[in-house]
């Protein structure tokens, strides 16, 4: 039988965990129907899981017996900042919560010159992303940032990593494994579903970019970015 996992905040005093948080009480008592004498694994998102014996249901709070500490090891080996334009409502939202199981480090939704669908619900999409680390037993959410203009994510992702731009009639992507053998993270930049821009593709090459590719087959903008994130992520 599976054990619940929760990332969130808590108090921690000697071997009690405390948590006052109205969400996580209604989620145990009512969605889950977790009794006392019942474990769950709880983290703050920090890389050490506790798994803990459900003691008390107070008025407003849950308390927790820690009965063992441990390191979580379910990171990837290699951060994936990922970059990638803002589809249809489902379809972000399936890159969000599947990237996130896949080990997506931090999203960070791009507006290009073809996309049609601006809005974002942040909060929304945060959600998905937390829930999609505790089902798949990361130690950790990931971060979804407020959407970047094209010009801005270009600048980004080279500040903080190595870029890649997946586009038709780039390397093919287990052909560039080796190049990118000991890197420890990279940022991977997915077009929308019509693809890059002439001006996009570029700005591209004017900031020596490298493109990738991932075969023959027409993926889906969804498809493509999970993909990619899934293999980069896990062969370093």
């Amino acid at each position: 039988m599976k054990t619940h996992r929760f990332i969130t905040s808590f108090i921690k005093e000697g071997s009690t965990i405390k948590i006052v948080n109205l969400e996580i009480f209604h989620q145990l008592k009512k969605v889950l129907k977790i009794k006392p004498g019942e474990s769950v694994i709880l983290s703050e998102g920090n890389g050490t899981d506790f798994l803990s014996k459900l003691t008390i249901f107070g008025k407003d709070f849950v308390e927790f017996e820690v009965l063992e500490e441990r390191d979580n090891q379910n990171e990837p080996r290699r951060k994936i900042f990922l970059f990638a334009a803002i589809l249809k409502r489902e379809n972000f939202e399936f890159i969000i919560q599947k990237g996130t199981e896949t080990g997506v480090e931090e999203f960070f939704p791009i507006i290009t010159e073809r996309t049609v669908k601006f809005a974002l619900k942040l909060d929304r999409l945060r959600k998905i992303a937390k829930e999609a680390a505790e089902q798949s037993e990361r130690s950790r959410v990931p971060k979804v940032h407020p959407p970047l203009s094209f010009g801005d994510a270009l600048e980004k992702s080279k500040e903080i990593s190595t870029p890649l731009v997946l586009e038709r009639g780039g390397k093919f992507l287990f052909e560039s494994a080796p190049d990118l053998k000991g890197l420890e993270s990279l940022s991977l930049l997915i077009g929308p579903e019509g693809g890059w821009t002439t001006r996009e593709l570029q700005e591209f090459e004017k900031n020596h970019y490298p493109l990738i590719d991932l075969g023959s087959r027409t993926l889906r903008a969804e498809t493509s970015a999970i993909v990619a994130s899934w293999y980069l992520a896990s062969f370093q």
